[in-house]
């Protein structure tokens, strides 16, 4: 007994108790992964499932660097946690009491690995990718290549990434390419190499056109091309494009929200315009009871009460839902079930959400406001998102959170309220809610037919419905912090070179260093900001946005389509005076124009805010807070950029939503000085000179006709037309004052001088531009010798009108005329409207009439801002009217022809006029083969396939009393 008493001591004899003896780790690792396997692996990896954005359950490697596994304490492990509480798995499935003693062993044992040994991956470089993706599209038809683009997956390869993970890429990256379709069939991206991290697409197969391809590609702000390369060099001309290839995860979150979601969808502007798309008359529907509707009070996103409606469109199903800011009133849906619209029975909504069914049976949304228009995100007072940090609801990828399973069940509660309370509505309105509202049974019938339709078709593209949608959860991923192993990978380099080459650059290194710590990762924001440098200075290759003007989906010149401003609606504000004061809440420093010219929007530097006075209201209606005082802003048709000189930050804020949208460094190292962009356009904004995409904040490929790529210069002024394409500037304490005016077109800007006309202030559609000494060409050429008897002028901020202006001494006198293009006298003069502006036609100053007189003829007001700086005078002038009133015989063309027209596609364009006789003929005089004119003015021809170059067209219009005019133009033929 002794002699077993002192072995046992001296640790030198074993008990055979497995109860003592501790655990073999790789017996302890292969029982783990078998809990693991068993209880976690179905929805954590299996397939490429993503649920929770936890696609690596069965990669022990991954479960250590991304912290949800702590070796040595299981305390502070995520997965445990998780496991412990009974949380996961879900629905009540919770482990054994065995199976959470295993892992809780495991990781107190330091989780030793339960992986196999395999081979360390072969690091895949960008030239093997570029050779490989060149080899695969030459084994296409020639006819084909143009349609055939890449989508790359490589990188998440490269940093290691488990496998179960990849393929929640590649499922991620399918729906995501088939939820943006408008083909009949779900098509999955066909992988090129044996890794499958290369995926090629053809457009077709998505009803995709290259200028969609451009505009995605020149989104991207990590899209390197090669040009040094020949092999890369082949690639792109053989493709047709100058990046054809972009990265899977970037893509996932950047196309599952606005702009890309609205702009490869190729949503319309409007509600009506997408149920005609979709072939579905709503009201008709509703006035003749074809629709299911539920309405309840709480729901997962609204605060108030709530209606979804159900229409049959041409691909499936249509839903609509509506939103309400309050309960009471015309809100309340309880007291007015019935409408939308005008009647005193009918409720009022303030927007919704519209999912609809696209012809593959996957499922599209769109966000609209009150008055039916798309909008990217939904006000919080009304709507919420608490998965996004801002907690607004944003069109595409809260969306596809909120209807993973497709449609959400929900129980009417208006048809019980109405027949429990039969007294409260007449016979007529029961009927109605009877008919519309339907029961539980046959409501919630549909509702699992339309999910299941949406489940076949996300089985077609690989993946399955759970309870975490893919492509919301990749886009998390995506935006999560970089570790060194990521960072370096998405850099095309190995890690160890990646930390050779911060210690060679210490610029880089202060805002990437943190990467070379244990553990240390950058945040996305930072690695994003840094990457156009790094890639600069490291020579990886040269950014594509830099390389190509496709940034903004289209050519400068006809970036701003003159039909966009066109869908802005202005109408006259209730004025119940001829002239009405409106008064600001302080002092501004600063105006501009937005929104098409809708809004004047001024920088109330005191508050920190800018001010939106909205033309509809006659009122301010809106405040956009800023950070700092110190700013210099402009407006667009939809967004303002603001930048902050003392931060050097430019932001972009909605004129939709009126929120933030974006915020970055400018795209270069100089501080910002001054922003310009068209006020009825969609860009380019001009910051500090350069030309700059609105959307991605990347430099613009725009120049001088020497190459100068900041083609304004330092030139003073530098006002724009409302499309952004002309900008007038000149010389405002100089004599002589050198009038000029920039003309961009085609990615070039020329500069004409044009003596001393003093101001140069572009109109809307830049064809004119109105001086002190009357209306000159865009070129500062007369078009006609009468145009300098207009004087002192000034554009109106759409159509053709134009103001002239009698001089004034300051605080009294001073006229306006109103004058239109084509008629040679006044339209009328504004009655008692002494602007009391003092002017002497010199333009010395840098604050003249062109800052404080607006002309808006769709509000049939005229605004000035007196020198006080703290009121908006408005003075009523319906130029109609008075064109009318005048008596003078007039034919006006006042529409405008589109500029391109693609191979194959047929033209269609309506003449629009403005004429005393209302009987207009129409003859064309000249055009291409088969083109024709219509008696209503619609010009169209079926441009052959074969097409190329530019048509020139001759139209004359008549009127019966003997008016007539020449409408001539250009339709150049693009591929």
């Amino acid at each position: 007994m002794r002699i077993a008493y002192l072995l046992l001591a001296s640790g030198l004899m074993s008990l055979p108790v497995s109860g003592l003896r501790a655990e073999v780790p790789a017996d302890l690792a292969k029982k783990a992964k078998a809990v693991l396997e068993k209880s976690c692996h179905s929805c954590h990896g299996e397939n490429g499932t993503v649920e929770g954005g936890f696609g690596y359950v069965m990669d022990r490697q991954q479960l250590v660097s991304r912290k949800r596994v702590l070796p040595g304490d299981p305390s502070k492990s995520k997965l445990f946690h998780r496991v412990e509480s009974g949380d996961m798995p879900p629905d009540g499935k919770a482990l054994a009491k065995d199976d959470v003693a295993i892992l809780k062993k495991w990781i107190a044992a330091g989780a030793p690995d339960f992986n196999p040994a395999v081979a360390k991956r072969t690091f895949i470089f960008t030239e093997e990718v570029i050779a490989l993706m060149r080899a695969d599209i030459k084994k296409r038809d020639e006819a084909d290549r143009k349609f055939t683009r890449y989508i790359t997956l490589t990188h998440l390869y490269n940093a290691g990434r488990p496998e179960d993970e990849l393929q929640g890429y590649r499922n991620g990256v399918a729906k995501l390419v088939n939820s943006l379709s408008w083909a009949r069939k779900v098509v999955v991206p066909t992988p090129i190499d044996p890794a499958r991290t290369v995926l090629r697409i053809d457009l077709r197969d998505y009803k995709w056109s290259t200028k969609i391809w451009d505009s995605i590609a020149g989104s991207d702000p990590y899209g390197l091309v090669h040009p040094d390369s020949k092999t890369a060099q082949n690639f792109y001309e053989e493709a047709g494009c100058v990046l054809p290839h972009v990265r899977g995860d970037w893509l996932v979150a950047a196309a599952s929200r606005p702009p890309l979601y609205h702009e490869i969808l190729q949503l319309p502007a409007t509600e009506k315009e997408l149920e005609t798309l979709l072939r579905v008359d709503a009201d008709d529907n509703i006035r003749t009871h074809q629709v299911a509707r539920a309405g309840f009070n709480g729901s997962a996103v609204s605060r108030n009460n709530r209606m979804i409606e159900r229409h049959e469109s041409s691909y499936g199903y249509y839903w609509k839902s509506y939103d309400f800011g309050k309960n009471v009133d015309r809100q309340n849906l309880f007291a007015y079930p019935l409408g939308p619209g005008a009647a005193k029975n009918h409720y009022k909504h303030d927007g919704g959400e519209l999912i609809f069914n696209l012809p593959n049976g996957l499922q599209a949304y769109m966000l609209v406001n009150g008055e039916g228009r798309r909008i990217a995100k939904g006000p919080t007072e009304i709507v919420s998102d608490p998965k996004r940090p801002d907690r607004a609801v944003e069109n595409g990828v809260s969306c596809m959170s909120c209807h993973v399973k497709g449609l959400l069940p929900k129980d009417d509660q208006i048809r019980a309220h109405a027949e429990k309370n039969p007294d409260s509505f007449s016979d007529k309105e029961l009927e109605a809610v009877r008919a519309m509202y339907l029961p539980k049974d046959r409501f919630q019938a549909l509702v699992k037919e339309d999910s299941d339709r949406f489940r076949k078709a996300v089985e077609q593209t690989g993946g399955h419905v759970g309870t975490t949608e893919p492509i919301v959860a990749l886009a998390l991923l995506f935006e999560a912090e970089l570790d060194l192993a990521l960072a370096a990978a998405e850099l095309n380099v190995e890690p160890a070179d990646l930390e050779k080459l911060l210690k060679r650059s210490p610029e880089l290194a202060r805002t990437l260093g943190n990467l070379q710590t244990p553990g240390g990762t950058v945040q996305r924001e930072v690695f994003g900001k840094t990457f156009p440098d790094a890639a600069r200075e490291w020579k990886l290759g040269t950014l594509a946005a830099k390389a190509t003007a496709a940034d903004i989906g289209k050519d400068p010149k006809t970036h701003s389509d003159p039909a966009d401003a066109g869908t802005v609606v202005i109408t006259p504000p209730v004025m119940t005076e001829d002239r009405v004061v409106k008064r600001l809440p302080d002092v501004y420093s600063e105006v501009v124009v937005g929104g098409g010219g809708r809004y004047l929007i001024f920088h109330l530097s005191k508050l920190k805010k800018l001010a939106v006075f909205d033309f509809n209201e006659a009122r301010v209606t809106k405040y956009i807070p800023l950070t700092e005082d110190n700013v210099t802003f402009t407006a667009g048709l939809d967004c303002v950029i603001i930048g902050l000189k003392k931060a050097n930050k430019l932001e972009r804020w909605s004129l939709t939503t009126f929120e933030r949208e974006k915020s970055v460094w400018p795209p270069f190292k100089e501080d910002v000085t001054g922003v310009v962009m068209g006020y009825a356009s969609k860009g380019p904004v001009v910051v500090n000179g350069f030309f700059v995409d609105p959307v991605t904040f990347r430099l613009l490929r725009v120049t001088d006709p020497k190459g100068n790529e900041r083609p304004l210069g330092s030139a003073l002024g530098r006002f724009p037309s409302g499309d952004g394409t002309v900008f007038g500037a000149w010389k405002s304490n100089q004599s002589p004052v050198e009038t000029a005016t920039f003309v961009l077109e085609g990615g070039i800007v020329t500069r004409h001088e044009g003596g001393e006309l003093m101001h140069a202030i572009p109109g809307p559609d830049g064809r004119f531009v109105y001086t002190a000494k009357g209306v000159v060409s865009r070129t500062l050429n007369r078009a006609d010798k009468d145009d300098a008897t207009f004087g002192y002028c000034l554009p109106a901020l759409r159509g053709d009108y134009f103001l002239s202006l009698t001089s004034a001494q300051a605080g009294k006198g001073g006229s306006m005329t109103v004058y239109m293009h084509g008629v040679k006298h006044p339209v009328g003069k504004v009655e008692n409207a002494e602007h009391g502006l003092a002017f002497d036609g010199w333009d010395r100053g840098a604050d003249g009439p062109w800052k404080r007189i607006f002309y808006v003829p769709d509000a049939n007001v005229i605004a000035v801002l007196p020198n006080s700086n703290d009121q908006v005078v408005l003075h009523k002038f319906d130029a109609d009217a008075a064109l009318e009133k005048s008596g003078a015989d007039y034919l006006i063309v006042t529409s405008r022809p589109p500029t391109e027209v693609k191979a194959g596609a047929v033209f269609t364009y309506p003449v629009k006029v403005k004429s005393r006789d209302k009987k207009v003929t129409y003859q064309l005089d000249s055009g291409p083969r088969g083109m024709t004119v219509s008696g209503a003015g619609v010009a169209e021809w079926t441009v052959p396939a074969n097409a190329v170059g530019t048509q020139d067209v001759i139209l004359t219009v008549r009127t019966e009393s003997g008016q007539e005019v020449f409408h001539t133009f250009t339709v150049k033929v693009v591929k």
